[in-house]
């Protein structure tokens, strides 16, 4: 399997990625030299075990274009998350 991939965006770049090594970049187009810059390994990672990200969605409302959005016509909605409640989600945390 081919370790690079490529993913279209709204404007002309592209978000190119190596699976293998965890690079990427936004680029015109996949040529060697962004080949080359995302193969390098990314030098001494340590090893994390445990949650590395956690997001907390406040609100549904959106300025996003995302061909293939799952939220929808909720975008639209505009309903926010009380603050009591967002200080108690990052509070559990």
């Amino acid at each position: 399997m081919n370790p690079i991939s490529e993913l279209e965006t709204d404007t002309s770049k592209k978000f190119i990625a190596n699976r293998n090594t965890g690079r990427w970049v936004i680029a015109d187009r996949l040529d060697d030299r962004v080949i080359e810059q995302i193969s390098k390994p990314a030098g001494n990672i340590e090893t994390f075990t445990g949650t590395s990200l956690v997001v907390l969605n406040t609100g549904r409302t959106c300025n996003l274009r995302c061909k293939y959005c799952h939220v929808g016509e909720l975008k639209k909605q505009n309903e926010d998350m009380p603050i009591e409640v967002g200080k108690k989600a990052i509070d559990r945390v």
